[in-house]
């Protein structure tokens, strides 16, 4: 199986822009009649729906960011009213309701618009520094959406009715593990929806069922692939033979890491792709590669993506970094017109075909999710010299031997705001080599960043524990500001 919907995944590009620009007209309709929040910016900004006509018309709507939705989630949420229903419904759908609920006494049209409209579900968006949780709701006819496009992910990355998928991605409000559920079933694979934890016995289920994808956050993947080869070592007759697609996603994945995967799943058998996706809560949804480095391919029929100057927020040209935008054109619950991510895609949108004969724009690789630090941007001033997060961890995750880190930027006196800063780099080293690999980690980060950082040397299982037990594996950090 080679595409879950050929008809949207191959569309041509014309095609692609009408069909984009229809549901966007439609959706700013909604947003304005049923959103309290795009009902008040539209009469801010002297806005209304008529002024939206194209994808060039977007611009015209100011951005929303992260702190609005922060402030007043319920806003964003479609909350139609039988008198405001009436301005946004089709003629036809107008028409059908006379008929169905009125003349018949049926309320077909009202049972319909209730699935269509009603929230059923949420997953939550964590809230930066804070962690506060922001929920972010489905409808009904959300979760048909969120279920096709987790089956054009699942076959993207190499999925078909046959798979054997194992879930380990965290299970609770997140919405990957979610989609990941929906993925299979929609597919009709089966799945083993074990979430993360209990390591030990997910590497034995992997081994006994013949799992054929699998599914995870990058530092929990590759925590449970070192168990796995230490099981081996211990005795376990295990193999991961039959595993031919890796999917990690949910926060930075250096090629370090990538590397140390896929070392450890050769050492058990496997001869499988190392594939990266990207997405978050606001999005509704995730992308992912179809080969390693093709870029995460888009769903033009659910989002339309922009990417902008970090500093003018103008549009920058394709393949050019910027920080990214997406306006919903057919989700409902809640819902977002040009909202900014806050992501940068260091090597910008591509929008040529891709070698898999998928039309949809593709956000290439590498993503520096600044939300991921505990800083809303991901330069941090260390010593007087910019220290840039982002590089700091892929320089770590590629020292052999350093098997697990977190690098912390402090002060000398945390309870002194004008104390001098300072470095720290938790590191869980292999046995034996710690003074060489202390040595490595001050000359690396001093040569590359002019700043010496101090070593702390934390076991190995303590500080992989303390990483895989929250969603997002928090690698790099800056705690002077919390």
């Amino acid at each position: 199986m080679k595409y879950w919907n050929p008809e949207i995944e191959t569309m041509d590009v014309s095609t692609m822009k009408s069909m984009q620009e229809r549901k966007l007209r439609n959706m700013v309709r909604l947003a304005y009649h049923h959103s309290p929040f795009y009902k008040k910016l539209f009469k801010e900004n002297n806005l209304s729906p008529l002024d939206i006509r194209s994808l060039n018309d977007l611009r015209k709507i100011p951005f929303t960011k992260k702190e609005h939705l922060m402030e007043q989630p319920k806003d964003f949420i479609l909350q139609p009213t039988e008198v405001t229903i009436r301005k946004t419904l089709p003629t036809s759908t107008k028409l059908r309701a006379v008929f169905y609920d009125k003349l018949m006494s049926m309320g077909k049209v009202t049972s319909e618009l209730k699935e269509e409209f009603k929230p059923l579900m949420f997953v939550v968006s964590s809230g930066r520094a804070s962690g506060m949780p922001t929920p972010v709701f489905y409808t009904k006819k959300d979760l048909e959406i969120f279920a096709e496009c987790g089956a054009r992910i699942g076959v993207t990355s190499g999925g078909n009715e046959d798979s054997i998928f194992h879930i380990a991605f965290p299970a609770g409000l997140h919405m990957a593990f979610w989609q990941c559920v929906a993925a299979s079933d929609t597919i009709g694979a089966l799945s083993i929806r074990f979430g993360a934890g209990m390591t030990d016995k997910q590497v034995l289920i992997i081994d006994k069922f013949g799992v054929t994808d699998m599914v995870g956050v990058p530092t929990y993947t590759k925590h449970l692939s070192e168990a796995a080869v230490r099981m081996k070592e211990e005795g376990y007759e295990i193999s991961f033979g039959n595993l031919k697609n890796v999917l990690c996603a949910g926060e930075r994945f250096p090629d370090g890491m990538k590397k140390r995967i896929s070392d450890n799943l050769r050492e058990m058998g496997a001869d499988c792709k190392i594939l990266e996706g990207y997405g978050s809560s606001e999005c509704k949804t995730s992308f992912v590669e179809c080969d390693p480095g093709s870029g995460f391919h888009l769903h033009p029929d659910v989002h339309v993506w922009e990417i902008l100057d970090e500093k003018t927020l103008e549009p920058v040209g394709e393949g050019e970094r910027g920080v990214l935008a997406f306006t919903h054109i057919d989700f409902r619950g809640t819902i977002f017109l040009r909202f900014l991510t806050h992501d940068v895609a260091e090597n910008g949108i591509l929008y040529e075909k891709c070698a898999c004969g998928r039309t949809s724009p593709r956000i290439m690789s590498p993503i520096g999710r600044m939300q991921e630090y505990s800083t809303k941007i991901n330069i941090a001033r260390v010593k007087g010299t910019n220290l840039d997060l982002n590089a700091l961890d892929d320089l770590l995750s590629e020292i052999q031997g350093l098997e697990v880190y977190q690098a912390v930027i402090t002060r000398v006196n945390p309870e002194d705001p004008y104390s001098q800063d300072a470095l720290i780099v938790k590191a869980g080293i292999e046995k034996g080599k710690e003074a060489e690999i202390e040595k490595q980690i001050k000359s690396k980060v001093k040569n590359v960043f002019e700043v010496t950082p101090s070593v702390e040397h934390v076991g190995i299982l303590v500080l992989e524990d303390e990483l895989v037990e929250k969603w997002k594996a928090l690698r790099v950090v800056d705690v002077r500001e919390m």
